[in-house]
C-alpha cells in the first residue's frame, strides 16, 4: 500500500511538473510547430509541381490570392528570380508567412522552383510561370502604372463625358494626351479608352447584336446582310419603345425585310402586331426608315451614337462572315458609322411598301386638312 502511494505521488508529482514547463515555456511549443511547419513547406515545395496542383485554379481564387499584399511582392520577386531562403526576401514577413504565401503561389502555378546554373549544382531559384508572367504583367504592373497617372485618367474621362466637345476634338484632345505622357503612351493606346469586344462567330455576334438593342434608347442604325429571326423581332420591339429606327437590309430578295413585313400586314399572328406593323410603315422617317441596297459591303450597328458593332471583309470570300468588332463607349465611330450609312442611303431604293404607306398617309393627311378647311370656312345661321 505504501509502495502503491508512492507510485501515485511520484506521479502527481511528474504531472505537476510537467504542466509548469508547460506553463513556464508556453512558447516553445510554439515555435517547434512553426519550425515543423516550416520544414513541412520546404518539403512540400521542393516536390514535383504536376503533383501538388491538384486543380485548375479559377478568377476567383487568383484574384484572392492577389488581394494579399505579401503575395503580390512575393510574385514580383518571383518575376526576375526570388532565392529559396526567405532571409534573402526583403519584405515585413515572418519565415512562416514567407514559406505560406510561397507554397499558395506554386500551388496555383503561378511561380516554380528551378534550378539555376549547373545542373545538380543544389542552385535554386523560384521564378514565375507562364501564367504568372502574363498575370504580372497583364495586371499588376499595368495596375500599378494606371494608378500613377490616375488624375490623367480622370481628366480623360471628364472630357468624354463633356457634351461641349464634338466627338473628333474630344477624339483629336484625348490622343494628344495619351502620346505626351510616356508612361500612358507606354501603358495603352487609344482602344484601351473604350471597352470593346473581338467576335469570331456567327452565333456569338448574334448575341451582341441584340445586346447593344437592349441598350437603345434614341436611335438604332442598322445596316445588315443578314436575316436573323431573333435581330428582326428585337428590332420591331425597339420601335415599339419609341425609338428611331434606320434600317438598310441587303440580305437575299426572297427573306426580304420588305416580303416579311408584307407577310405580317397580310395574316398578321395576332392584332396588336398588326397594328404595330402598320404604325410602323406610316411612321415618319425621322422615327423609322427602312432602305435596301443588293450589294452592302458590311453590316454594321450603331446604337444612341456610341455604341457599334461592326463585322470585317472577308477578302478571299466577301459573303462569308469573319469576325467582328463590338465598340461599347466610341461617340467618334460611332459618327463615322451613321455618316457612311448615309451614304449608303443615296443609293438605296425605297420598299414598295413603304411608299404605297407614305402615299396613303399622304392623302388622308390631305383629306383631314381639307376637311378641317372646309368646316371651318362654313357658316353657322
Amino acid at each position: 500500500m505504501d509502495l502503491d502511494n508512492s507510485k501515485e505521488s511520484s506521479n502527481g508529482v511528474d504531472k505537476i511538473g510537467n504542466n509548469s514547463k508547460s506553463n513556464v515555456f508556453p512558447g516553445a511549443r510554439k515555435v517547434g510547430r512553426q519550425k515543423r511547419e516550416t520544414r513541412e513547406t520546404e518539403k512540400v515545395l521542393s516536390g514535383t509541381p504536376e503533383m501538388r496542383l491538384r486543380t485548375v485554379p479559377d478568377s476567383f481564387q487568383l484574384f484572392s490570392l492577389l488581394s494579399d499584399r505579401g503575395s503580390v511582392n512575393l510574385l514580383k520577386a518571383a518575376y526576375t528570380g526570388l532565392k529559396t531562403n526567405s532571409s534573402n526576401f526583403v519584405g515585413n514577413m515572418s519565415k512562416r508567412q514567407f514559406y505560406t504565401r510561397l507554397r499558395r503561389l506554386c500551388d496555383f502555378g503561378l511561380i516554380e522552383k528551378r534550378d539555376v546554373g549547373v545542373t545538380g549544382s543544389g542552385r535554386s531559384m523560384y521564378r514565375t510561370t507562364s501564367l504568372g508572367s502574363i498575370i504580372y504583367n497583364g495586371h499588376i504592373e499595368t495596375m500599378e502604372q494606371a494608378l500613377s497617372n490616375y488624375w490623367e485618367l480622370k481628366a480623360i474621362d471628364i472630357l468624354k463625358t463633356n457634351p461641349n466637345f464634338p466627338p473628333v476634338q474630344k477624339d483629336a484632345i484625348i490622343n494628344q494626351l495619351v502620346q505626351s505622357n510616356d508612361s500612358l503612351n507606354r501603358m495603352l493606346n487609344s482602344t484601351y479608352l473604350s471597352s470593346f469586344s473581338v467576335i469570331k462567330d456567327f452565333n456569338r455576334l448574334i448575341i451582341e447584336v441584340m445586346r447593344v438593342l437592349d441598350n437603345a434608347q434614341k436611335n438604332v442604325y442598322f445596316a445588315s446582310r443578314y436575316h436573323d429571326s431573333h435581330v428582326s423581332s428585337k428590332l420591331f420591339e425597339t420601335f415599339s419603345k419609341g425609338i428611331g429606327l434606320h434600317i438598310i437590309d441587303s440580305t437575299p430578295e426572297q427573306i426580304s425585310l420588305e416580303k416579311r413585313i408584307n407577310a405580317i400586314v397580310r395574316k398578321a399572328p395576332n392584332r396588336d402586331t398588326f397594328k404595330m406593323i402598320d404604325k410602323m410603315i406610316r411612321a415618319p422617317s425621322n422615327k423609322f426608315e427602312l432602305l435596301r441596297v443588293s450589294d452592302l459591303p458590311v453590316s454594321f450597328i450603331v446604337v444612341d451614337e456610341l455604341q457599334v458593332v461592326y463585322e470585317t471583309v472577308n477578302h478571299t470570300n466577301p459573303q462569308q462572315f469573319t469576325s467582328a468588332l463590338a465598340c461599347y463607349d466610341d461617340a467618334y465611330l460611332a459618327q463615322q458609322f451613321i455618316k457612311y450609312f448615309k451614304i449608303l442611303s443615296e443609293k438605296a431604293h425605297v420598299p414598295q411598301i413603304i411608299q404605297t404607306a407614305e402615299s396613303k398617309t399622304l392623302s388622308s393627311n390631305r383629306t383631314r386638312s381639307s376637311t378641317s378647311t372646309h368646316s371651318g370656312n362654313g357658316k353657322k345661321y
